[in-house]
């Protein structure tokens, strides 16, 4: 299982999100603390500088995607273990 990058700053409330939900789903992850201002050696900017931005590995190379709902699809696409449905409301239990 390949280790995810993720771009971003502590205080993001998106980018705890992400880390978070790297925890519970037990993927593999890397956090970059930094902004696209100043990018880490081998890292692309994305087409929308948004963070957090996590970084996939793909066969063409590491692919920048940002926006927690289109990541949070992408991942559960590729990592079906525990599964986490983010559309899921506390009403529907």
């Amino acid at each position: 299982m390949d280790v995810i990058d993720i771009l971003g700053v502590p205080a993001s409330p998106y980018t705890r999100k992400m880390l978070a939900l790297m925890r519970y789903r037990q993927i593999p992850y890397r956090a970059i603390w930094g902004s696209h201002m100043d990018l880490p050696k081998g890292l692309l900017p994305p087409k929308i500088k948004l963070l957090p931005t996590v970084y996939l590995n793909t066969a063409e190379g590491k692919e920048a995607i940002v926006d927690s709902t289109p990541i949070i699809d992408r991942l559960e696409d590729l990592y079906k273990e525990r599964v986490f449905d983010h559309r899921m409301r506390s009403y529907d239990f």
